[in-house]
């Protein structure tokens, strides 16, 4: 990996299959995503479902990458540049990034059921979109400690919100 540092910018979990989640780049830099993968963690597991490999190549720097479901809304679908039936998440499993080995970003804690989402709403990883604030220059790279969607680092929407997906805009 060379170039900015990914990690996610967007966070949408729907109704039924309407889900995806939006790696950005920080640093200005384009970044290589090629051995760069999203795991999904179920109901407090330590062990990942099968890795999605990130297929962007090259990330240009100011861009973004999202990947659905692929029976999401077909009008949502349109947002995507790659869709993935692994993109399955409901509020109370962990998503993390990595590339290679590194963990770049996780969204929840490995090995840990929070009941049905992490945070209280309207930053809640239930039923709800979280895009991430300006501010956050890096990803958590800690996924074994509490974790809690902050009003510091995100700014949740309602269910269903795509308003943003695939765009590089962040939250003010």
């Amino acid at each position: 990996m060379t170039g900015g540092v990914p990690f996610f910018s967007e966070y949408v979990e729907g109704t039924s299959n309407n889900k995806a989640l939006e790696v950005g780049v920080t640093g200005g830099r384009s970044v290589h995503l090629t051995g760069c993968q999203i795991r999904i963690f179920l109901n407090g597991s330590n062990v990942s479902q099968a890795p999605i490999a990130l297929a962007a190549g090259v990330l240009p720097a100011g861009e973004v990458w999202v990947v659905c479901n692929p029976a999401a809304n077909a009008s949502r679908l349109a947002l995507c540049n790659q869709a993935s039936s692994g993109i399955n998440f409901n509020g109370d499993d962990a998503v993390l990034l990595a590339c290679g080995s590194s963990t770049l970003d996780i969204i929840g804690q490995l090995g840990f059921d929070p009941g049905i989402a992490w945070g209280v709403a309207p930053n809640t990883t239930l039923n709800a979109t979280l895009v991430r604030k300006c501010s956050v220059v890096e990803g958590d790279l800690n996924g074994s400690d509490a974790y809690d969607p902050i009003a510091t680092e995100w700014l949740g929407l309602a269910v269903d919100s795509f308003a943003g997906l695939g765009s590089p805009d962040c939250a003010p």
